[in-house]
């Protein structure tokens, strides 16, 4: 889902220039504070999830995701979409690292690596995937109401992961050998 929030801010950034009477240019802080998000949200989840779990962590990352995504459509200015990116960028961060930490957790040693490649290379699919889903969408709705449809199918990915994916048994045992 997350790559699919990058796609929507490309495909929307057209019509957010247009309705907040923006240069182009402008848009680069946009951008780059979801990455600056991402980058932060990569390191900090990833040492909280060593200590509250995995599973808490990503359901944690993926809400605030899906929060700020349907977020990013209540903006009415550049200040405020830059603002609510970057907190998108905390969410979208800090759901990879649990991601692969779980996956590689939950991997056979043996598959351990072609699995977790294969996690890697279902990112740009799906980011591409996305581009075709935006682009199609876009024509459908006004651009606010995907960031509300992507917003909130991301929040049903949360609610997913808390009834269908158990805890990792490696941070379990860990965790029980620290008490």
């Amino acid at each position: 889902m997350h790559w699919i929030d990058y796609q929507i801010i490309g495909i929307v950034a057209p019509l957010v220039i247009k309705e907040f009477g923006v240069e182009r240019s402008v848009l680069g802080g946009v951008f780059a504070a979801a990455t600056l998000g991402a980058a932060m949200g990569s390191v900090l989840c990833g040492s909280i999830a060593d200590r509250i779990g995995r599973k808490l962590s990503l359901v944690g990352a993926v809400t605030l995701l899906g929060l700020a995504t349907a977020a990013t459509a209540l903006a009415h200015d550049i200040t405020t979409l830059m603002i609510i990116r970057f907190i998108t960028g905390l969410g979208l961060g800090g759901a990879v690292p649990c991601c692969v930490a779980l996956t590689s957790e939950y991997a056979p040693a043996r598959r351990r690596a072609a699995i977790v490649s294969l996690l890697w290379s279902a990112f740009p699919l799906g980011a591409m995937c996305g581009g075709f889903i935006n682009a199609a969408l876009i024509h459908q709705f006004e651009w606010r109401y995907l960031l509300y449809i992507w917003g909130f199918a991301t929040l049903l990915v949360a609610v997913v992961v808390v009834l269908g994916l158990s805890e990792s048994v490696r941070f379990l045992l860990n965790a029980k050998g620290s008490d």
